[in-house]
């Protein structure tokens, strides 16, 4: 599909760029002019995609990248390109495509955001990357990041799930819901933590925790809240479990030492995978519940 679409752009091109004529050419010369055009519309092509299949990584100057990988975009010539953004998570798939009707060559693809490809140089690319709504319209945020080609293997790993484009703003909504919980549960621990040192026990009562944090949580649309204080009243638990599939649940916990003087411990954890059962909570707050994956 992509080669027929290069070919046809590209002998649309040397078409507009032939000298005219105001004699009518001879039959030989029009098969001869044509075979012309077809030896370099394919010449042009086999360049073209010289210049754009391998393997490419982002990079910006002075800028480092979460976990220290830099992210790495693959084009294949089938007119796929996968996105690897995380040294361990899944690969994003979506297609490029060749545009000729700017005055420069340039390569289009829709990551999450509409991004278009540049050549700056040899194995160079300066991509300006657009910002696009759920509905696929672009909201006007932008920004340009420059990509260099590494090599030209276009193997995949093959312990990665390969996600399709159109599912990202479905995992980008999940990892947006999941942070906002994360980000909840957190500051409920910093609370109970300051209530404890000034009071010497925790707060039992989530109306109270969202009055003095200025939020309604339960109206969330997304996770309920639930406080838990043990029977020794020496660990306070916030259980956020999802409303919705897909998300994950978080544990926030907090406890007190007293030796010379009383000091306050958190920790928070969250669900390897989607659950909205209630966990068995550890006896200490070390330990995340089984299924869940320490955050602090």
């Amino acid at each position: 599909m992509i080669r027929k679409s290069l070919n046809a752009l590209l002998a649309g091109l040397l078409l507009s760029c032939l000298p005219s004529s105001s004699a009518y050419p001879t039959t030989g010369a029009l098969i001869a002019q044509s075979d012309e055009q077809s030896d370099e519309a394919a010449q042009t092509e086999q360049i073209i995609t010289q210049l754009v299949i391998g393997r490419w990584e982002l990079y910006q100057s002075g800028a480092t990248f979460p976990n220290g990988f830099a992210p790495v975009l693959i084009f294949a010539p089938e007119g796929d390109v996968f996105y690897l953004y995380h040294p361990e998570g899944d690969i994003v798939r979506s297609s490029w495509t060749l545009d000729r009707s700017k005055p420069q060559p340039v390569v289009t693809t829709n990551l999450g955001g509409l991004v278009t490809a540049i050549p700056a140089g040899p194995d160079l690319m300066e991509l300006h990357i657009e910002a696009l709504t759920p509905s696929g319209n672009p909201d006007h945020d932008s920004i340009t990041i420059n990509a260099r080609r590494v090599s030209s293997d276009i193997s995949l790993p093959t312990d990665r799930a390969i996600l399709e484009v159109s599912d990202l703003f479905d995992v980008q909504a999940a990892a947006a819901r999941e942070s906002e919980a994360s980000a909840a549960v957190g500051a409920i621990n910093r609370l109970q933590q300051a209530i404890f040192l000034e009071q010497q026990q925790f707060e039992p009562d989530i109306q109270a925790i969202e009055n003095e944090l200025g939020v309604n949580l339960q109206q969330s649309e997304n996770y309920s809240y639930t406080l838990l204080v043990s029977d020794t009243g020496d660990i306070v638990s916030t259980v956020a479990l999802p409303k919705r599939d897909g998300l994950k649940a978080i544990v926030g916990r907090v406890t007190y030492v007293t030796e010379e003087y009383t000091i306050t411990t958190a920790s928070l954890c969250k669900s390897d995978s989607f659950t909205d059962q209630m966990p068995e909570l550890p006896d200490d707050i070390e330990t995340c519940p089984a299924g869940y994956t320490p955050v602090y």
